[in-house]
Parts: structure tokens; C-alpha cells; sequence
């Protein structure tokens, strides 16, 4: 799975700050036949490399073409945050 995956990475110090979120599209075209996709979106605090980040990109991806075999299109987009403006709260 998706958390698993990126917590054998070693690129999280700890792997409680990772959360894996799946949330269905209930409208969408894509360019491809079949009209199927996958998408994921990484977001990172801002810090790591780029080889890191494509490490991460990568990973997610593997895990998806595994998971997703007759998905036509899997994509995995990364956004990076900003350390100083996030907002968090956690009971």
C-alpha cells in the first residue's frame, strides 16, 4: 500500500506524519481510452531534494501500477508546502 511504501523510504523521520487520503472524482474526461484514471497528489514540507522527490513520486506510482493494473492513465503530482505559513491542529 501507498503508506507502507513510503514509509520504508526512510524519507519521513516519522511515520505518523504521513496520512494516505483516497477521494473519489464523480465527473471527469481524460484523454484516454479507457476512460479510467488514477491520480495522486504528494504534498511535502518544502526541504527535500529533487532526487528525493522523484524517489517519492516514483514509489507512489509503482504502488499504483501494481494496485492498478487496467487503470488507463495514473499520474502522481507533488506540491510543495511552506513550513512557515502551514496550519495544523491535532488532538
Amino acid at each position: 500500500d501507498v503508506f507502507t511504501a513510503l514509509a520504508d523510504q526512510g524519507s519521513f523521520p516519522n511515520a505518523a506524519a504521513i496520512k494516505v487520503r483516497a477521494l473519489p472524482v464523480a465527473y471527469f474526461r481524460v484523454g484516454t481510452d479507457p476512460q479510467t484514471f488514477a491520480h495522486a497528489t504528494l504534498s511535502l514540507m518544502s526541504g527535500r531534494d529533487d532526487a528525493t522527490r522523484l524517489r517519492l513520486n516514483q514509489t507512489i506510482l509503482g504502488v499504483l501500477e501494481k494496485a492498478l493494473p487496467d487503470v488507463a492513465s495514473l499520474t502522481v503530482q507533488e506540491i510543495e508546502m511552506t513550513a512557515a505559513t502551514y496550519a495544523k491542529r491535532v488532538l
